[in-house]
């Protein structure tokens, strides 16, 4: 695996001491290899691989499974911070006495939003950052390595970059003309569901927003609290997978107002 050094190291030690933890926490972004990772992990111990549903009742059926099988096989919860309390709750038991046979492997983009007894429960790996020459050796495109921090968010089209773009001049031109209606007239365009793929990915509207943004304010007179409504933002992005575009909103909302404000003083 490309730019991750330190956790194929950790993996190895576990096979030459035949010692792979059986409950693990891969965290990272989205696109930052933590399923990959994770088939490495199946492969190495040489499981059967399942992905999971992260609800209560396929939770529940995880547990009832996991104490019938008779091969190795590894459950993989994609996204448990998304988890319901209750769902987390129920695999507490399990993950801190797993069935023979039985691994358990959790991705989260926030170790955060993890309750603390599913985390002391658990090994967690955190994904390494990825470098521009770790990047260049996937992709030499300068537009896609201008905005994409890491080999997954590479994969996307080109398109999709100019849409978001032009949704991101449009909200910060809308904001300069103090015009709200303007700005949220571009939010629709922000993606509210993972289904809606016609629409704009939040994360790619954040990264490319926060960039223009701050060009934006060495010619604007831009509010003090720009970086910090930026990094709230970004941070609430991490901790809640579910209602970015609302997150989004909240942001350009509050940069508009205090844009005005500025703007008056």
């Amino acid at each position: 695996m490309i730019g991750q050094k330190n956790n194929i190291k950790t993996l190895i030690k576990w096979r030459c001491n035949k010692s792979v933890p059986r409950f693990i926490i891969i965290s990272g972004d989205e696109g930052s290899g933590r399923l990959t990772l994770a088939k490495v992990i199946i492969k190495m111990i040489n499981a059967k691989g399942i992905i999971m549903g992260n609800s209560i009742a396929e939770v529940r059926e995880t547990i009832e499974n996991a104490y019938t099988i008779t091969e190795p096989t590894c459950y993989i919860f994609r996204n448990a911070d998304d988890m319901s309390i209750a769902a987390k709750n129920a695999l507490l038991k399990i993950v801190e006495e797993p069935p023979n046979n039985s691994y358990f492997i959790m991705t989260v983009q926030n170790i955060d939003g993890m309750i603390g007894t599913i985390k002391s429960r658990g090994t967690v790996i955190k994904m390494e950052p990825y470098s521009t020459s770790d990047l260049k050796k996937v992709s030499k495109d300068e537009i896609l390595l201008e905005y994409c921090r890491n080999i997954g968010q590479l994969q996307i089209d080109k398109a999709e970059i100019q849409k978001a773009e032009n949704c991101v001049d449009t909200a910060i031109n809308a904001i300069i003309e103090k015009s709200g209606t303007k700005l949220l007239k571009a939010c629709t365009q922000l993606r509210c569901k993972q289904t809606e793929t016609e629409k704009i990915d939040c994360l790619l509207f954040m990264r490319i927003f926060e960039k223009r943004i701050l060009e934006t304010a060495k010619t604007y007179k831009m509010p003090k609290k720009l970086c910090s409504r930026i990094s709230e933002c970004k941070m609430e992005l991490l901790r809640n997978s579910l209602n970015r575009k609302a997150s989004i909103e909240c942001m350009l909302i509050k940069i508009l107002e205090e844009f005005k404000n500025a703007e008056i003083s």
